[in-house]
């Protein structure tokens, strides 16, 4: 219960102030390797830890290569981590199929959220009828200034959606051991 109530803590913070509390991580980490110890019998203890660090070392590489690309926060790097430890190797697989399941899901929402918050920003002006924003040539001109506007938002960074990772990773975990 403990474990479930530190991962909802986790998962607020990261949702509402992109932070993760580094020592509730680390508290956490803690709490499943006693567990690990405290869980297994003696002759299973040494391949139960290495088949959780194991499991704990390919989600940091795995998550230190994502972070490096700026795609991730480091926070998300060490939840990952040590969620890899708590599942181990073999259930690695279906946790990663409901993270991507939940990453569908909840990304579409951020990105309309952003959009309209962007757009009580931004004081639209309504054109009238026969603007060229209705013709041939006006779309055209208007794809391509898009397509222009995207590719300064990519390459600068500025006007993309931030999602934060932790809440997904706790949704994904939810269900991988629901249905696990």
């Amino acid at each position: 219960m403990f474990i479930w109530g530190s991962f909802t803590v986790i998962g607020v913070s990261d949702a509402k102030a992109h932070r993760i509390p580094n020592q509730l991580v680390l508290m956490l980490f803690a709490i499943l390797f006693v567990s690990c110890i405290a869980d297994s019998p003696n002759e299973l203890l040494i391949p139960a830890l290495l088949n959780k660090s194991a499991a704990f070392a390919i989600c940091f590489l795995v998550s230190l290569g994502l972070y490096l690309i700026r795609v991730m926060a480091p926070g998300d790097v060490k939840l990952i981590a040590v969620l890899g430890f708590w599942l181990g190797t073999a259930q690695l697989m279906d946790y990663l199929f409901y993270v991507c399941l939940m990453t569908v899901f909840v990304g579409p929402m951020y990105w309309a959220l952003n959009r309209l918050e962007k757009a009580k920003q931004v004081h639209i002006s309504a054109e009238p009828m026969g603007s060229s924003h209705y013709s041939l040539a006006g779309m055209a001109v208007q794809m391509e200034m898009g397509k222009q506007q995207l590719k300064h938002t990519v390459s600068t960074g500025q006007g993309l959606t931030y999602m934060p990772f932790a809440p997904i990773l706790i949704m994904g975990l939810a269900l991988q051991q629901y249905y696990a």
